[in-house]
């Protein structure tokens, strides 16, 4: 990924390959509404012993964007329409809270366990 400021004329890209070694992927596509969601990372990642590691989550909506936590009701992320990203994770979380802008949203996450 590369992050270019067109104001300061700055280029971050970063030479970094995300390797995980750990078993378990919880992977999904899902539809966001206006209420917030909990969605339970599946017991094959949560429960492993390592925990998860990483959240890639991709906004498929070309309008609106959505906001995540691992709390309910705080929100620490934000995707834009069409925006995508890694997120390292705390290896303690069981769950991530979705919620959409003004309308339902379809997103595409993936959240890998952590390895040894």
């Amino acid at each position: 990924m590369q992050v270019t400021d067109t104001v300061r004329n700055s280029t971050l890209q970063p030479a970094q390959i995300v390797i995980t070694d750990g078993d378990g992927l919880d992977s999904r596509h899902k539809g966001i509404g206006l209420v917030e969601e909990g969605v339970t990372i599946d017991a094959d990642v949560a429960a492993s012993g390592n925990g998860p590691s990483f959240l890639f989550i991709w906004n498929h909506d070309a309008t609106n964007f959505v906001e995540f936590g691992t709390s309910t009701g705080v929100y620490w992320g934000r995707v834009d329409p069409g925006e995508y990203g890694w997120i390292p994770l705390n290896g303690t979380v069981t769950t991530l809270y979705f919620k959409a802008d003004t309308a339902e949203c379809q997103i595409e996450y993936r959240v890998h366990e952590r390895g040894s």
